[in-house]
This record gives C-alpha cells, sequence and structure tokens, in this order.
C-alpha cells in the first residue's frame, strides 16, 4: 500500500491480495480523493499491526523492494520516507512530523527557486538520497553537527532536510562572514561533515582540511535509497549562533520539538494555509528566514519562493507582480 494509493479496490503483492476492508480505517488518515496520505503516529495502531501480521509476505515484499523498512509499523511504506522505492526514497520508521506532512502535500509545489521549481516529492526524493550520502554507511548520525555553507535556495533546503532525516544538527552558516568566522564555527561546533555549494567551496576547503573534516558539495549529495534512522522530538535538530555583539558568537541548540512549537504558534498566528505563497530573501542562519519563513511554509504545504539573496530592486519588482499572500 503506497502513498497516492487508493483506499478502494486491490494490490497484488507476491500473489497475495489485499483488500482495503483489511485496514483498520481508525488508523489511516485520508488525502484527497480517498487516496493514502498518512498513517496515524498517536499510538493506537492496534488494527494496523494485526494487518501487517496477517499479510506478512507481502511486507516483505514491500521490504525487498526498500519501501518498508519494519515490519511492525505501516507507516514505514509512506512517500514521507521519501518517495517509496519507485521515487527513489528511503526506508525507515517515520518520526519526524514536518517530513510525514510533506508526503500529504507531494504533487504541491513546495519551492520556486533560481535552480527551478519542486514539488513536496521533489524534497522528500531529494533530502532522502542526499541523507544517505550524508550517513555514509552509518544508521545515524546521532547527534552528529554538519555544517553547511550554502546560498538560500534548492540545494540549502535539500542539504538542511537531509541532516535531519540522517539525524544530524543542521549548523548553517553565514554565507556573508569571513574566513575568521567560518573558522570560528568550525573550531566551536566540532563537525563530523561540512557541506558547501561548488561556488562557495574556495571559502572553506582550505579550513576543512586543516581541521581533518570530510567536505561534501551539494553536487556531490545523492546516493541510492537505504534505511533511514528514526529521529524523534526530543532530540537536537539545529544550533545557531549568536550575533557575537558582545562576547564570541555561541551556538544556541533547538530540538525538532522546539522548532515544532515555535512553528505550531506562528502557523496560528499568522493563519498559514496551503494555499499560501511567500517571498524569502531573509539570510539562512537566523532563526526568522529559517524557521518564521522556510519552515512555517513547508510545514503548511504553502509555497516558498527563494531568493538568493536580499536586494531592494528585485524584492519590490517582485511584489508588484503580486501572487503573493504572506509576506515577512
Amino acid at each position: 500500500l503506497l502513498p497516492g494509493d487508493p483506499i478502494g479496490g486491490d494490490r497484488l503483492f507476491e500473489g497475495i491480495e489485499i483488500h482495503h476492508d483489511e485496514i483498520d480505517r481508525g488508523d489511516v488518515m485520508l488525502g484527497e480523493s480517498g487516496h493514502v496520505g498518512a498513517v496515524a503516529t498517536n499510538g493506537e495502531n492496534a488494527g494496523v499491526n494485526a494487518w501487517m501480521q496477517r499479510f506478512d509476505p507481502a511486507v516483505e515484499h514491500l521490504r525487498e523492494a526498500g519501501v518498508v523498512g519494519d515490519a511492525d509499523y505501516l507507516q514505514t511504506a509512506l512517500l514521507q520516507q521519501g518517495g517509496g522505492a519507485a521515487a527513489g526514497g528511503g526506508r525507515g520508521a517515520v518520526s519526524l512530523e514536518l517530513v510525514g506532512r510533506a508526503a500529504g502535500h507531494a504533487d504541491r509545489i513546495a519551492l520556486d527557486t533560481p535552480e527551478g521549481t519542486f514539488t513536496y516529492e521533489d524534497l522528500l526524493g531529494a533530502s532522502a538520497e542526499a541523507a544517505n550520502r550524508i550517513l555514509a554507511g552509518r544508521h545515524d548520525l546521532d547527534g552528529a553537527r554538519v555544517c553547511f555553507l550554502v546560498t538560500p535556495g534548492w540545494p540549502y533546503v535539500v542539504t538542511q532536510w537531509a541532516i535531519w532525516r540522517a539525524g544530524g544538527v543542521a549548523v548553517p552558516m553565514a554565507v556573508s562572514h569571513p574566513p575568521a568566522e567560518l573558522a570560528y564555527v568550525l573550531d566551536d561546533a566540532e563537525p563530523d561533515v561540512v557541506v558547501a555549494d561548488p561556488a562557495l567551496l574556495d571559502r572553506i576547503e582550505g579550513l576543512a582540511a586543516e581541521r581533518g573534516l570530510t567536505l561534501l558539495t551539494t553536487s556531490e549529495l545523492a546516493e541510492p535509497p537505504g534505511p533511514l534512522p528514526s529521529v524523534s522530538p526530543d532530540r537536537p535538530a539545529m544550533m545557531l549562533y549568536t550575533s557575537g555583539t558582545t562576547g564570541r558568537p555561541k551556538g544556541v541548540v533547538t530540538t525538532h520539538a522546539n522548532i515544532q512549537a515555535q512553528v505550531d504558534s506562528l502557523v496560528e498566528a499568522w493563519g498559514w494555509r496551503e494555499d499560501d505563497h511567500i517571498l524569502l530573501h531573509l539570510p539562512l542562519h537566523h532563526v526568522h528566514g529559517i524557521v518564521n519563513v522556510l519552515t512555517c511554509a513547508l510545514w503548511s504545504g504553502a509555497r516558498c519562493e527563494m531568493m538568493p539573496r536580499f536586494d531592494p530592486v528585485d524584492v519590490w519588482e517582485r511584489l508588484a507582480r503580486g501572487h503573493l499572500t504572506l509576506y515577512m
């Protein structure tokens, strides 16, 4: 049973007929037009578990196909793990709600960037592949820091989501900072891996080499799909550095639960909807651009239009063209 499959009708896996009436509808949330969108993660999975046990051979077929990572939980077959086998997604248990929500908006446009226009399905697939590249054979980054020096755009979002889905802590670096500030962040954060735009490689390559750090470019972040770890909300998600006005910058760690609490309050206060369209030109090493705009938009199934930098003329011209519903 894959995202987008109609609840009505049958599917065949290894000759086993799976009927929609075998699924406890209390455990399945339907998306648009009666299609599978997501599975409830509130712990009430008895009906699903019983169904999985009854059709364990079919589940094994899904596991072999790279769609199911754990036969005890139907939610491992969802698009939120990167688009399923057909879309090159990874496997593993559902954990991050941000990623799970994206599965329900798979066909909607998520991002307009200098690199092109991308759907939520594109983001799920690309971030799963990038997560496997960052993992480099490990099961879980387990809170390891990953510093990334990436210009706002498609590679930035893919890298951020990949770090989270691999179980790491995302440490965005300011593209405007001089070498001394970049070196300070590397020394303080002690990352396992550094990711950089190819265009910014000369800014960070020498610093990473001096510290013996693994350096990847965003163009290298593609790996065949494989298992992805389960990441609980209480795990650290991001480390942002203070401005250093009254002392050296300090890395402030927030958990996935912290970010979700911020997003929940902002979505309610601003009245975010999935049909919203927002312009983003804020720096993405500060909380406002990362959480208030980018993450709120992706949490809501909305459309985020990203500029690589703030330019007043470009911003005014874009605002004048209209079709934006939010701006901050």
